[in-house]
């Protein structure tokens, strides 16, 4: 994985989710986000394990983790991010809409809304 460059981080599941916050964060003109592609929502858990090693990761303030519900309820997706970020010693939300008050921050969103199943392309 590449380094952390940004003090904010958002780990996405693929090259879809890249390219709609890309243009997103563009338009808002948020500029202080990193954007890492996990390659798929099966690649987490490793990918969350190897966040503590990659340099610049002790400057991250922020860390966002947004995956697709897809045809399970949200709830199975956040208790599957949570058990990984908890393995890997990040601080885990206890709830989704909510970020940790430890550093780093982290909060985890599961598309399309937090409470239906689907994906970004319902969301969108």
């Amino acid at each position: 994985m590449e380094s952390i460059t940004k003090p904010k981080i958002l780990a996405v599941e693929g090259i879809d989710e890249i390219n709609f916050f890309t243009a997103f964060f563009k338009v808002l003109e948020i500029t202080d986000v990193q954007i890492l592609d996990f390659k798929g929502k099966t690649n987490f858990p490793t990918n969350i394990s190897a966040l503590p090693n990659i340099p610049g990761f002790d400057s991250v303030s922020k860390i966002g983790l947004i995956r697709d519900a897809d045809d399970n309820e949200p709830k199975s997706a956040f208790d599957s991010l949570v058990a990984a970020l908890n393995k890997a010693q990040i601080p885990a939300p206890t709830e989704l809409n909510r970020f940790t008050t430890e550093s780093p921050s982290v909060g985890i969103f599961i598309m399309p809304d937090n409470v239906k199943k689907g994906m970004l392309e319902d969301l969108c």
